[in-house]
């Protein structure tokens, strides 16, 4: 809580209240929208709007799932290579955008996630060799990031709430990227193994889709969000009544009081889940099918289809019910880990139970990663300061626990999945 002395002049007071980060249940901000600003919100066609957020996370995340549900086509047992791939350029545009792209407006930010995605779907499509189709995979990780940086950051410029008091742009926004993961890992099955295409053929289908994300940016969120017709130079992060960037003390101090209730939470929950996905559904369908490779392989895609199912209902339940408790799903996320490696190590059973068990398991995983992901987001922006800016830049990092908990999940895949098969 911001302290001060009541013999302060008031310059100094002004200059404390804008440098000064506060991580205190706010709740009514000074440009928190009132229900007038919301009714007139609704006017212009908010109900849309929010279709554009569910419709961008969609458009933003497809390809990102796409890629992990081919990773076993792309290197068959390494999974966890394909993950690290898809997860370490996510981490390092987060970690240096809020240093340097928090100045540049949102518009050429979006068309430049929506194209970078479609040419990394090209890429892997005309990949020659597995270093290509990595390459390709990496981009595609770059875009996601640059897109999920930059969208996070929009939702803290948005300040909208629902009638339950959780942020509309944040329950969209989980909804559509919960969606993401049934729609990538839906197209490759259906691709793959209903139409029989090839992987190539499958990419090459799925290229156009990347790009419909600056269309639903431009026609439904933008001129809600932004006020359609302002100039790029009014569409950036900085854009707001004090032209001051915020310091790099500023900076540096949110990121150290948000670490422990809201980036450590995201960190487990997603470490434990994404070491979960890649490097135990094959061992764990090799367990429920007595050792039969060619069903436990069938098996996987289905599994991380089921996961994303999980995904999906807890990414959307921020429209209906908050959860605060971050830390006690992340720590149940871990329980699921070691019961796991229960499963696989001590072989302790197989048969139809155990396959349906398995599936049961998967939707659970999946509801305890969205949850904490939609939760912690909401939760954070409740609990910022009424500084516009420092709620963009704040929700712009929060994504470094849950993509420095997936790398950390990959690197250890890479290996654990050898050792369990």
């Amino acid at each position: 809580t911001r302290h001060g002395s009541t013999d302060n002049l008031a310059d100094h007071a002004e200059r404390e209240r804008e440098e000064t980060p506060l991580l205190v249940l706010n709740e009514s901000g000074e440009d928190a929208p009132g229900d007038a600003a919301i009714a007139q919100r609704k006017q212009k066609g908010y109900y849309a709007y929010l279709v554009g957020w569910a419709l961008c996370g969609l458009l933003n995340n497809t390809p990102y799932v796409l890629f992990l549900a081919a990773a076993e086509r792309l290197l068959t047992g390494k999974s966890g290579v394909v993950l690290m791939c898809d997860v370490a350029p996510s981490l390092a545009i987060k970690v240096v955008g809020g240093a340097i792209l928090y100045s540049t407006p949102y518009s050429p930010r979006i068309a430049t996630t929506a194209l970078l995605a479609s040419a990394a779907l090209a890429a892997v499509a005309y990949a020659q060799n597995p270093t290509q189709a990595l390459t390709g995979v990496a981009v595609a990780s770059l875009a996601s990031g640059l897109g999920e940086f930059t969208f996070l950051a929009l939702a803290g410029r948005c300040f909208a709430e629902n009638a339950g008091g959780a942020k509309a742009e944040f329950a969209a926004w989980g909804a559509g990227t919960g969606a993401a993961g049934i729609a990538g890992t839906l197209i490759w099955i259906v691709a793959t193994q209903v139409m029989k295409l090839t992987a190539r053929a499958t990419m090459l289908v799925a290229m156009p889709l990347p790009l419909l994300q600056y269309v639903a940016f431009a026609h439904l969120v933008r001129p809600v969000a932004l006020g359609g017709n302002k100039a790029d130079a009014d569409d950036g992060d900085d854009a707001d009544d004090d032209d001051s960037p915020l310091s790099w003390h500023v900076r540096m101090d949110t990121a150290r009081k948000i670490f422990v209730p809201f980036i450590g939470p995201l960190l487990l929950v997603y470490f434990a889940e994404y070491s979960i996905n890649q490097a135990m559904y094959l061992p764990l369908g090799l367990v429920a099918h007595h050792g039969d490779e060619a069903r436990a392989c069938s098996m996987y895609p289905r599994l991380q289809l089921t996961y994303h199912i999980g995904v999906l209902i807890s990414r959307s339940s921020l429209f209906f019910i908050v959860c605060p408790y971050l830390w006690p799903m992340s720590l149940l996320q871990a329980a699921n880990f070691a019961m796991g490696m229960m499963q696989i190590i001590k072989l302790q059973s197989s048969g139809s139970f155990v396959v349906l068990a398995t599936f049961v398991f998967a939707v659970w995983e999946g509801i305890l990663g969205g949850g904490v992901y939609v939760n912690a987001m909401n939760a954070l922006g409740l609990s910022l300061s009424h500084s516009r800016k420092l709620r963009e830049f704040a929700l712009s990092i929060v994504g470094l626990g849950d993509t420095t908990g997936i790398l950390l999940a990959g690197l250890l895949s890479s290996w654990m999945e050898h050792w369990l098969l």
